[in-house]
């Protein structure tokens, strides 16, 4: 689409759409891969025996337990994707959350 001659005067506003729309695609990748995790790894870390054994483990399932609960939180207030991806770090914390998961 931006290549096309018509484009010129809308050039911005496409612009604009094609950067939020390769946000929102990151975004979503990176929360189905931490949202996977997170729901295979929150049974086994809700057992006060695995967090005694595994504390380090458990520590870090705990930062992104706390991220993840956030964000949902934050979703569930605004559910356009468009309010969703101007959460304040979401990507960055989708990441972080995700390359801790894959330690745990």
């Amino acid at each position: 689409m931006k290549s096309s001659p018509f484009a010129k005067e809308f050039i911005d506003k496409i612009l604009d759409w094609d950067e939020k729309l390769t946000l929102t695609n990151d975004i979503i990748d990176y929360w189905l891969k931490v949202q996977l995790l997170w729901i295979a790894l929150e049974p086994v870390f809700a057992s006060a025996d695995i967090q005694k054994q595994l504390y380090k483990e458990a520590a870090l399932f705990k930062e992104v337990d706390m991220n993840w609960r956030r964000i949902m939180d934050n979703t569930k207030k605004d559910l356009l994707v468009t309010s969703v991806i101007k959460q304040d770090g979401i990507l960055d914390t989708l990441k972080y959350s995700y390359e801790k998961l894959e330690v745990v």
